[in-house]
């Protein structure tokens, strides 16, 4: 045998095998001898001899298993590890040919199931992280809890509960999820990480003042890791906290200088605070640390644009676009600023521009109409050439209540009121909160001299905008 002469070895123990018909030892050399030669279906034979005589021999059973893997046979592989477990159900061997089989079979329960007995037997948590892996990429989080559940009962190791919180969280269960984060602390002590995870599923329960309650004194007591302070700020964005958000915008930037966020703080609050010189000077100052952030660069160039400081808009809408000539944003900002200028020349190059260089942009097609629209001086041309473009973002869009709008309202402008009539109702048909359109559909009515549809339309109005002045003026001019 030692020189390949399997025919000789063969017939040695065949020979020996008709004194010892029940001897393992010869069988087994059989089967291998058998399997040298890739006689896979004569080794079966062989194997399946010794396991009807001794059901529980380990060895030999995995043998034909791996025979059976061999031939690709996994049926008769699987009923062999089904055989081998009833006599060895926490085998490190067996479980893991196993999970080789279950693999295979793509059997994702099982899969889970096996790997739940490999860890009740040896407690590593990459077996707990494999189980937590399958459930992700399986989409079976249900089974995953369960088990994680029944693990937890028995070892309640931090990493379990963990994954327990993951899971919760990924199933949206907010609640759920910062209950087991809160267990975790209780037990692991305030590890910085957990309470950064305990904030975040806050965070995402909407509970910005419980945020603030955990953070707070850490932030108070020197601990001032960029992580804390983002959520801080968020907190107290949320609870419109705009001093605190000045105050923490400024220790980002002190201490954490190549950080944008400290510089994106400041300029949102003084901008919301009304202090646009303030504001400028965070963003130019921010644009000299970072040349190259367009937020920086565009939120600049527009509120320079709503200051009326058009010529400095200009300059650094250009430099947005020389950043990022692809930037459609900042092309319409541009475009709607020329508008404000009344430099129509400009206004109508840039959003043709805009227009060929994306001829499905809908959006971009039924904004351009409208500001045609809603020009002083129209001309019937100018107003049906609008039409075409609303109507080509109709054709992308056509259920789009806002392009209705804007149909219906060209028409209100070429005195169209049957027209702009059924347009208008249609948009309404779907959004029939929006102020705009409401608007647009009341003063249609009064052209058409329904002036009782025209006060209904326009006390509607009210209902949501209380305040508002100009349609107030409308319903007496009615009643007048």
């Amino acid at each position: 045998m030692l020189i390949n002469n399997y025919i000789e070895a063969e017939k040695y123990y065949k020979k020996a095998l008709t004194i010892y018909p029940e001897s393992i030892t010869i069988m087994k050399a059989i089967a291998d001898l058998k399997s040298f030669q890739g006689k896979y279906d004569e080794s079966i034979y062989y194997l399946n001899e010794i396991m009807e005589i001794e059901p529980s021999n380990k060895n030999s059973g995995l043998n034909l298993y791996q025979t059976f893997i061999e031939i690709n046979n996994y049926d008769k592989a699987k009923d062999v590890l089904d055989g081998l477990k009833k006599y060895y159900p926490k085998d490190s061997d067996i479980l893991n040919s196993l999970l080789e089989i279950q693999y295979i079979d793509k059997n994702w329960l099982g899969l889970i199931e096996t790997y739940q007995i490999m860890y009740e037997n040896i407690n590593n948590d990459e077996i707990i992280y494999r189980i937590y892996e399958i459930g992700i990429s399986t989409d079976n989080f249900k089974k995953v809890n369960t088990v994680l559940l029944e693990l937890k009962n028995e070892k309640n190791a931090l990493i379990i509960i963990e994954l327990l919180a993951a899971i919760a969280e990924h199933e949206g269960k907010y609640i759920l999820a910062i209950q087991y984060m809160e267990e975790l602390i209780n037990i692991a002590g305030e590890n910085e990480i957990y309470i950064i995870n305990l904030c975040e599923l806050y965070l995402r329960a909407e509970n910005f003042t419980k945020i603030i309650n955990i953070l707070e004194p850490l932030y108070l007591n020197g601990n001032q890791s960029i992580e804390i302070l983002r959520l801080l700020l968020i907190a107290h964005s949320m609870l419109n906290n705009i001093d605190k958000e000045i105050v923490i915008g400024k220790l980002i930037i002190n201490e954490y200088p190549n950080v944008k966020l400290g510089y994106e703080t400041l300029y949102a609050s003084y901008y919301q605070l009304g202090e646009q010189q303030k504001a400028i000077k965070i963003l130019l100052k921010a644009l000299s640390k970072f040349p190259n952030e367009l937020f920086f660069a565009f939120h600049l160039s527009n509120l320079f644009a709503s200051m009326g400081d058009y010529n400095k808009a200009e300059k650094y809408f250009k430099y947005t676009l020389g950043i990022n000539p692809n930037f459609i944003s900042a092309k319409y900002a541009l475009a709607l600023m020329y508008e404000e200028m009344e430099d129509l020349n400009r206004s109508d190059s840039l959003f043709l521009h805009l227009i060929n260089e994306n001829q499905n942009d809908a959006i971009g097609l039924n904004d351009y109409a409208y500001v045609i629209s809603e020009r002083q001086k129209v001309s019937v041309d100018e107003l049906n050439f609008a039409i075409g473009l609303v109507k080509n973002a109709i054709k992308l869009e056509p259920d789009n209540p806002a392009f209705l709008d804007t149909l219906g309202w060209i028409y209100f402008k070429l005195e169209m009121y049957v027209e702009a009539e059924q347009y208008l109702q249609k948009s309404l048909s779907l959004n029939d909160s929006n102020t705009v359109i409401l608007e647009h559909m009341g003063d249609v009515y009064v052209k058409m001299k329904k002036f009782k549809d025209a006060k209904k339309i326009y006390n509607k109005i009210l209902s949501i905008e209380s305040d508002n002045e100009l349609i107030k003026n409308k319903i007496a001019k009615i009643n007048e």
